[in-house]
């Protein structure tokens, strides 16, 4: 099975991913499990949500700068 789940999204889904190093998407799904970890804990929804994003856009900030010295 596919993991995946919208297939028509799959051309921009690789072109996206080709953007973040494999640590920075490592870490972009760890901050999922987190947040997934403290909705099941009966978190902020509000709160969480807000925090996630500024996380996950801290990880995506971080990567394009590595990416950037690199090239």
């Amino acid at each position: 099975p596919s993991l995946i789940l919208h297939r028509d999204l799959s051309g921009r889904l690789r072109e996206t991913a080709g953007r973040f190093s494999r640590e920075a998407l490592v870490e972009a799904l760890f901050r999922v499990e987190e947040a997934r970890d403290a909705l099941e804990g009966n978190a902020d929804r509000r709160l969480l949500l807000e925090s996630f994003l500024l996380r996950l856009h801290r990880t995506a900030l971080r990567a394009a700068s590595v990416r950037r010295k690199f090239k």
